[in-house]
């Protein structure tokens, strides 16, 4: 438990408040970052072609994942293939969220919005193509199963099934993609000149 706590407020430590004198007169009290720094190494035009890189892929993502869900043609009893894609909907959510947060310009970052961004969409990118292939696994043994006759499936083999195994494959090759962008990343830390 005490673990689970000390991550949630593991970036208190990079802030401070500081009283300062507000526009009415009155003492105030304003919070400054006073951790250390992480400043991209990548030149800016690198940099930036990574940040759109990861974006257009994180988009790419989304459109195989909606692609490969409602592709599959009914009915979708029994395949349980399904599961780990729709597990999958979370770290893509993540990935989403820290697109969004990427920089648009090469620029030293606090600590948490390098981990909200860069770290995040690489996490996020591993988990999923876990799930992914997982589903991908599933869908293989489901249809050799049903091949061996060991079940009966509720429909035969469909050009769906091929499209959903298609969706799936360009979700992970995205996936993996934006893994090896978060990789091309290099960084230093830098000490914080804020003395407080």
């Amino acid at each position: 438990m005490a673990k689970l706590i000390g991550r949630r407020y593991q970036y208190t430590k990079d802030y401070k408040t500081t009283p300062y004198l507000g526009p009415n007169g009155r003492e105030e009290k304003r919070l400054v970052y006073v951790g250390k720094w992480i400043n991209p190494l990548n030149d800016e035009a690198e940099l930036k072609r990574i940040v759109l890189v990861s974006r257009l892929l994180v988009a790419a993502s989304l459109i195989a994942f909606i692609f490969a869900m409602f592709i599959l043609p009914p009915p979708t009893e029994g395949k349980w293939f399904l599961l780990p894609l729709v597990t999958a909907v979370f770290p893509l959510a993540y990935e989403v969220m820290a697109a969004f947060r990427l920089p648009n310009k090469k620029e030293k970052m606090e600590r948490i919005n390098f981990d909200k961004s860069f770290i995040r969409l690489k996490h996020s990118s591993v988990i999923c193509i876990v799930m992914v292939l997982l589903s991908a696994l599933g869908l293989i043994v489901y249809w050799a199963l049903a091949l061996f006759g060991v079940f009966e499936p509720p429909a035969p083999f469909a050009a769906g099934d091929a499209l959903y195994a298609l969706g799936v494959a360009a979700l992970a090759a995205a996936s993996f993609i934006i893994y090896r962008q978060m990789k091309l990343v290099r960084t230093e830390e830098l000490e914080n000149s804020t003395m407080l």
